[in-house]
């Protein structure tokens, strides 16, 4: 309902990229990125691309909030061995992020509908 001040977050890798096949991934979200109040149920498909650090991604996400089916699309680029930049567009807004991968953990620094700045912090078992 958007005044829930924490809502689950989960992602189920249903099947990595194969030769020919890309990466499908099943999530629910509460980014408020796109989704400022409610949950969103997403499915979103990756493909690298050969020989060069990009994947890019086409996702269809249910909103709780509008009620309505959006279709983000992006990519990301690897910079080095531990960092990304990632481009999306929501199906509203885009969003720029520079992450650093860690171990277990990772860092994002956030330009949200291209200026408004943020800080994410992920982490996982």
């Amino acid at each position: 309902d958007g005044d829930t001040p924490i809502l689950p977050r989960g992602t189920w890798f249903i099947t990595p990229e194969k030769d020919a096949f890309p990466s499908v991934v099943l999530g629910i979200t509460a980014d408020r990125l796109s989704t400022p109040k409610g949950q969103a149920v997403f499915l979103t498909m990756a493909k690298d691309v050969q020989n060069a650090p990009i994947t890019p991604f086409l996702s269809a996400k249910f909103s709780t909030n509008t009620r309505r089916v959006a279709f983000p699309f992006g990519a990301n680029v690897m910079v080095g061995d531990s960092f990304t930049f990632q481009a999306i567009n929501d199906g509203d807004y885009t969003h720029l992020l520079f992450t650093h991968l860690g171990p277990k953990f990772s860092t994002s620094l956030i330009l949200a509908r291209t200026k408004h700045f943020g800080l994410g912090v992920s982490f996982g078992l």
